[in-house]
């Protein structure tokens, strides 16, 4: 098949008559076949957005341009009623056969190789034997963190936003909204974002919850539309690069929560977005004036991290960072040298339950595994506790605001 002939057959994947079974099934048909026309060098574009991709495998190139690893995991915690989060290395044994069959069929040749995805998803799930009882992800609490009707929240500390007054180690809420197809009332009506109470609720969560934060910052594609805009962002940041994180597809779902087939189409063909990827922020000052509701309004108050404190996350997040980055190159002493050096580290290593952890963390070191994958300790117990001293080294000033 010429170049020619398979720019056209993958461009006009649109306009064929498939079917689904619902709208997120075929976001993700169209996400594997924007993959598709990567991975053949066929799809033109903007050199500024050119994409390298000759060193990287077909499993590589897959998750990072669709959506595949995120359905995945989703299927596997609604079917087998296990959360990703709670067994990581067991569900990248499992995540691993699925690709490598995905792999396989494609390379086989078979056009249908995008319909086959889901299916061997599900049939690998059958495999792993007896279902467990399906997670409840109605809860106000659930695998994406705390929830505030459409909205998500995730309470982070490295916004880097210095220039506009929020330092490294100032606590923001990093927000993210639920897909549009899901979105819907009962009564099939349209329930998004301004129509739902859900920033209303957010403001009130903020001053009850978390009046420590500085900013709430999203990272998607909505930060660069006028959805966006009209919440109050400030960009602060655009990726020219188009990958599946920041719900970048969710631009080409609707208000009915269906697929736009034209934005879609034209996207296929060009590799160039209506919105690109984007990071922005509003202060949290500026966010409670626009959406606390009238009877919460009056003397608010909120509360700022201690210089003290800062320093300290600060400290932290580098050492974390550090070790997550160089874990399989550091030597034990190395490792126990960076922890000494630390000013939190060091504290918590002298308490009873410290020299627990350490030890966990010594003992992975020298079986060259990762935490997580250590027999013969209680990690959820060991990292439970560890959250618990970091978050106990925070401390607080209240600030008074009128709202």
């Amino acid at each position: 098949m010429t170049m020619e002939k398979i720019q056209n057959a993958v461009s006009n994947i649109i306009e064929s008559s498939r079917r689904f079974e619902n709208p997120k099934d075929e976001l993700l048909y169209y996400e594997f076949a924007y993959f598709e026309k990567i991975y053949k060098g066929v799809l033109k574009m903007p050199k500024e957005m050119a994409i390298e991709c000759e060193k990287d495998s077909f499993i590589e190139l897959i998750c990072r341009y669709s959506d595949l690893r995120e359905e995945t995991i989703s299927r596997y915690e609604e079917i087998r009623g296990d959360y990703y989060n709670d067994n990581h290395k067991k569900f990248d044994e499992f995540f691993d056969v699925v690709c490598g069959e995905i792999e396989n069929n494609y390379k086989s040749g078979n056009e249908k190789w995008k319909e086959n995805i889901k299916n061997i998803i599900d049939q690998n799930l059958e495999k792993l034997g007896h279902k467990q009882e399906k997670l409840n992800n109605d809860s106000e609490i659930d695998k994406e963190g705390k929830r505030f009707g459409l909205i998500h929240v995730d309470l982070v500390s490295d916004a880097n936003l210095e220039e506009f007054g929020i330092k490294n180690g100032d606590e923001c809420l990093s927000i993210h909204f639920k897909d549009l197809f899901n979105q819907k009332n009962k009564d099939q009506s349209i329930n998004n974002i301004f129509s739902s109470n859900s920033l209303s609720k957010l403001a009130v969560g903020i001053i009850e919850e978390y009046p420590q934060v500085k900013a709430i910052i999203a990272r998607s594609w909505l930060v660069d539309s006028p959805i966006g805009k009209r919440i109050g962002f400030n960009i602060f940041k655009k990726h020219k690069k188009i990958m599946n994180g920041m719900g970048f597809w969710g631009q080409f779902v609707n208000e009915n929560g269906q697929v736009d087939k034209k934005r879609m189409q034209e996207f296929l063909k060009t590799g160039v977005p209506q919105y690109l990827p984007s990071e922005g922020f509003i202060k949290t000052e500026d966010f409670l004036k626009k959406y606390l509701p009238k009877d919460k309004r009056g003397v608010i108050k909120l509360k700022e991290l201690t210089e003290e404190s800062k320093e300290n996350i600060n400290d932290f997040e580098n050492l974390k960072e550090k070790v997550n980055k160089d874990w399989r190159k550091l030597s034990r002493e190395e490792l126990l040298s960076i922890f000494n050096d630390s000013k939190v580290i060091s504290n918590y290593i002298k308490t009873e339950k410290g020299k627990i952890w350490l030890s966990a963390m010594t003992k992975a070191k020298e079986s060259n595994i990762k935490p997580e994958e250590l027999n013969g300790f209680n990690m959820e117990d060991i990292r439970k506790d560890f959250r618990n001293y970091c978050e106990g080294i925070k401390k607080y000033v209240t600030k008074e605001i009128v709202i």
